[in-house]
């Protein structure tokens, strides 16, 4: 087929109206190059440009007769009208194969942002500050059964990223800063791999150590819980650096960065939770947007402004939903009950008897008093350990 010029044009009068194509299906988009083929063509084949190339309309009226073709598009014709002079014609937008430009012979700049995706989450990551700009999980009450355990787990460079763009467990070594999960290993309890993947530091973030133990642990508990009224729950996790106002009041962006791979450490942390009552439910999907420390955003354009960032792109925000703390009130864990579950945790783990103490003493210290449940838990763990300590012992007087 001869190559068309890029400006030619024909136009064919008619007294029809004005008629327009409808829009294009979601999905459908005009081809670029890089799009993503429908036929296949080598790989050094360049990808064709779009030229649009108005052709004559048939009679007043008809459909525009011209299909598409071309690289990753599905094209369009559309009628229109020039103001007033009640001419209509189609337009329609076809790829044209055209010289490969010197400007991308050698390739363009790659920032490594491309979605990587694992066994439960899906991530966009950072090469320059190296963590995830958004990490997004797929929850659900089945996922939270099974034998999966986190102490079998390590934390460790993710093997899909660079290790010259990648973060080391000796960055946050001595930093005063723990390794905060923005997908949580404990929504992972159904598989082993789901849940060691996400110790892989493309899923970690600095974070302080109280945060992490403490409000964050209740918000990844809050959407645990989610599952227990939503048959799917998603939650979109990630860091915020945002900009402080200085003394003379000008804003600026600083943070914080650690260890001998400049890992950024974010001013604020995010969730943004979407969940579904159950795949055949009419009501409305259920959104809710959270900036620690537990500021909940109203408008979730807020965050979406904040973060750069489009959440649920698929989603039709202003008809589609709800906002979650209306329908499931967003109520989080109280600090009492909280910290009875951590302190629980802490002696079913202790290992040795000093440990169990110390974990019970750290509880007094608070001031609050331990459950029933608690008190005979920590029985129990101290007869075990004594028995332990007991057998050590004599195998170390025998030997």
């Amino acid at each position: 087929m001869a190559a068309v010029p890029r400006h030619r044009r024909f136009l064919a009068a008619s007294s029809a109206g004005l008629r327009r194509a409808p829009p294009l299906r979601a999905g459908q988009r005009g081809g670029s190059c890089g799009a993503r083929p429908k036929r296949n063509r080598a790989p050094s084949e360049p990808c064709p440009r779009v030229r649009a190339v108005e052709r004559p309309s048939s009679a007043g009226g008809a459909r525009c007769p011209y299909k598409p073709w071309g690289c990753g598009t599905e094209g369009r014709g559309q009628w229109a009208r020039w103001g007033g002079l009640g001419l209509s014609f189609c337009l329609f937008f076809f790829l044209e194969p055209v010289e490969e430009s010197l400007l991308e012979k050698y390739g363009f700049p790659e920032a490594g942002t491309e979605t990587r995706c694992y066994t439960n989450h899906a991530l966009s990551y950072d090469q320059a500050k190296r963590v995830p700009r958004w990490v997004i999980e797929h929850i659900s009450k089945q996922k939270m059964l099974g034998n999966a355990d986190r102490r079998h787990c390590k934390f460790r460079p993710d093997p899909n990223i660079p290790l010259m763009f990648s973060a080391v467990n000796e960055d946050y070594l001595g930093s005063g800063w723990s390794r905060g999960h923005m997908a949580p290993a404990g929504d992972n309890k159904f598989s082993t791999r789901a849940m060691a993947e996400t110790f892989y530091l493309s899923n970690i973030v600095p974070q302080n150590y109280e945060n992490n133990a403490g409000f964050w642990n209740r918000m990844e508990m809050y959407c645990r819980e989610l599952t227990e009224r939503f048959e799917d729950v998603w939650v979109v996790s990630g860091p915020l650096t945002l900009p402080q106002t200085n003394d003379d009041g000008k804003k600026s962006v600083t943070y914080q960065v650690i260890g001998k791979d400049d890992v950024a450490v974010p001013s604020h942390l995010y969730k943004v939770i979407l969940a579904r009552r159950t795949r055949t439910s009419t009501e409305p999907l259920v959104l809710g947007a959270f900036v620690v420390p537990n500021d909940p955003i109203v408008n979730i354009e807020d965050l979406e402004k904040m973060s750069g960032l489009v959440f649920f792109p698929q989603v039709d925000k202003t008809k589609d939903v709800k906002d979650i703390c209306e329908v499931d009130t967003c109520k989080l864990m109280g600090f009492k009950e909280f910290t009875l579950y951590i302190v629980t945790r802490k002696v079913q783990s202790a290992r040795t008897l000093h440990r169990l103490e110390k974990v019970m003493s750290e509880l007094k210290e608070a001031g609050i008093e331990p459950d029933e449940y608690l008190l005979k838990l920590h029985k129990k763990k101290e007869e075990e350990l004594q028995q332990e300590k007991q057998i050590a012992a004599r195998e170390g007087k025998a030997g």
